[in-house]
């Protein structure tokens, strides 16, 4: 991982801002992912307001709340974020390696290692009326051929939402797996690194082998001249040879889905706009 700081997002429109930092992104990753159906690259993670008779009608997932968001992964291999403001208070974010919580678990319960190893089912982010597929089925830590881990977790995946909940039509997460996943996080508090990110802080980390997390914040109001969170994300990928981060093959499909898309189907969205299902983690 590492960040970038000096920026000063006051000193630029809204537009602006994205160009600097779509150009900046672009020397870290040279593709953007781009969830199934959904064509916007830019999303969205401030506390966006929806009518009480909306809730659980439309999708408004925890990068649009500000609630606490526990240990977890996005999909895709390098996440960024751009702080374009801060909370009044809260919002810390929290940085977990999955080799340090794979090491502190195994001193312990070398069983739950072995759990996340194996297959999990759980629901791919299709929410067409009649999705070619339901679910996928591979595990959540991985070896790979260089000896490293990897993680991906995204716990959209593996409970459901409100609005788009685990179907009755796979079975449903065993006990042993509510508490291997608890234990991710709990683990994960134990070993991260924590960040207090200004505005103008541009930050890139690993998705394949970082966990992260997120406090609760309370937003500031216009009349007391105080600032809301307010952050952007890009999902990339770096295709130069030197820099590419091993694959495990049961995340093929869904790094293709991702990636496998022309420059010129991608839609940036400058304005403040809800997380898709698709793009949610």
């Amino acid at each position: 991982y590492f960040l970038i700081r000096g920026l000063k997002p006051q000193w630029f429109s809204k537009f602006k801002n994205v160009v600097v930092y779509i150009g900046i992104a672009s020397y870290v990753g040279t593709r953007h992912g781009m969830a199934a159906g959904d064509h916007n690259v830019l999303h969205h993670i401030t506390d966006i307001k929806i009518p009480l008779s909306q809730e659980g009608i439309i999708y408004r997932g925890p990068a649009n709340r500000d609630i606490p968001i526990p240990f977890h992964t996005d999909y895709g291999e390098i996440i960024s974020l751009y702080t374009l403001s801060r909370a009044a208070s809260g919002g810390n974010f929290y940085l977990a390696d999955i080799h340090d919580i794979e090491a502190r678990i195994s001193q312990v319960r070398p069983d739950i290692i072995e759990e996340l190893r194996r297959p999990w089912i759980m629901l791919t982010l299709d929410c067409s009326p009649a999705p070619d597929r339901v679910s996928d089925e591979r595990p959540l830590l991985f070896k790979l051929p260089s000896g490293n881990l990897a993680i991906q977790a995204s716990r959209a995946r593996l409970f459901g939402t409100t609005t788009s909940p685990r179907p009755l039509s796979i079975p449903p997460l065993s006990a042993k797996q509510i508490e291997a996943i608890d234990a991710l996080h709990a683990t994960g508090q134990t070993v991260a690194i924590r960040f207090e990110f200004r505005s103008g802080d541009i930050f890139f980390f690993n998705n394949m082998r970082m966990m992260h997390a997120r406090d609760g914040f309370i937003d500031g109001s216009e009349a007391e001249n105080t600032t809301k969170r307010y952050l952007v994300r890009l999902i990339l990928k770096d295709e130069r040879n030197s820099s590419e981060w091993e694959v495990p093959p049961e995340m093929e499909t869904t790094w293709k889905e991702l990636y496998d898309h022309r420059d010129e189907d991608e839609v940036v969205s400058i304005h403040e706009e809800l997380f898709s299902y698709k793009a949610s983690h």
